[in-house]
Formats: C-alpha cells, sequence, structure tokens
C-alpha cells in the first residue's frame, strides 16, 4: 500500500491548469440559454418571413 499517491490541491490545480471552481461550469447554461434564444429568434424570422410570402400569394 505504498504505492498510493496522495493528490494534494496544489497539484491537482496545476494538473487542470486552474482552480477547480465554478467558473466553467456557470459557462455551460448561459452558452446553452443563448443558443436557445438564437435559434428562437431564427424560427421566427423564418416564419415572418414565411407569412409575408403567402400573404403576397394571396393577394
Amino acid at each position: 500500500m505504498d504505492e498510493f499517491i496522495y493528490l494534494d490541491p496544489t497539484n491537482v490545480n496545476e494538473f487542470f491548469g486552474s482552480k477547480p471552481e465554478k467558473k466553467n461550469t456557470n459557462i455551460v447554461p448561459i452558452i446553452l440559454l443563448s443558443l436557445a434564444v438564437i435559434v428562437l429568434v431564427a424560427y421566427n424570422f423564418y416564419q415572418h418571413k414565411k407569412n409575408i410570402k403567402e400573404k403576397e400569394k394571396s393577394n
């Protein structure tokens, strides 16, 4: 059991390149929400253009 290596927090921080804070996890939901908003806006714009074309055809 002498081969067990204890990872101390300073070595873990150096290994991952940054402190294990919640900064990385907080970015993900923001990106997902912004993508969802962009998709909704684009879809609404597409529907709006489609409705305009249908109105022009009916006139």
